[in-house]
């Protein structure tokens, strides 16, 4: 390694030619800046050099493996899902709305989301409330439809002023997905 450094100190020196009175310091710059330009060309080029044989293993896509530019599936189901529940909290029920109908389709939602598209469509489309969450548990194979997940779900049909729907609602979730009423269910 000492002759490597030898050379690039050869080819551009750090100190002046004895006998030179140094007055302009932007020599003194430009070849500072030039000797660590080479040197970082060198490492640059021995770390091309080691990923192009496997020594070390290559960089990931991003510049720093934990920021990427690109969002994954994953984070933006948790972001629409957050905006689901915000929506819900703020009382913006059609906007709730657009978000159940993309989100339904791509999986289970957790409880507090799928409450907040119940009292949702009790608000703003009780027509379609029994066959969307029916359909959407149903979808789940049934891993969803339990009778906890009933029983939020008729608390909060109830909590809208809405007996009428939680009743129909019992009836339909017994119907298409066999989940049995308790005690709970019925108060």
């Amino acid at each position: 390694m000492t002759a490597l450094a030898s050379a690039v100190n050869g080819l551009v020196p750090l100190s002046p030619p004895e006998g030179s009175l140094v007055e302009d310091h932007a020599e003194d710059f430009f070849g500072a800046f030039l000797h660590e330009l080479m040197w970082f060309a060198l490492g640059f080029l021995a770390l091309r050099l080691l990923t192009f044989f496997d020594v070390v293993p290559p960089m990931p896509a991003g510049l720093i493996p934990s920021i990427s530019l690109h969002r994954d599936a994953a984070s933006e189901r948790k972001a629409a899902i957050k905006s689901l529940c915000a929506a819900a909290t703020a009382g913006h029920w059609h906007w709730v709305l657009e978000l159940w109908n993309a989100e339904k389709a791509r999986g289970t939602l957790p409880l507090d989301a799928l409450s907040d598209a119940a009292q949702a469509l009790a608000t703003v489309a009780p027509g379609r409330l029994c066959a969307d969450l029916a359909a959407h548990l149903a979808s789940q194979n049934g891993a969803a439809a339990q009778v906890h997940v009933v029983n939020q779900l008729v608390e909060v049909v109830v909590g809208c002023g809405r007996a009428d729907l939680a009743s129909e609602l019992v009836d339909v979730m017994r119907a298409r997905l066999g989940v049995v009423p308790d005690a709970r269910t019925h108060e």
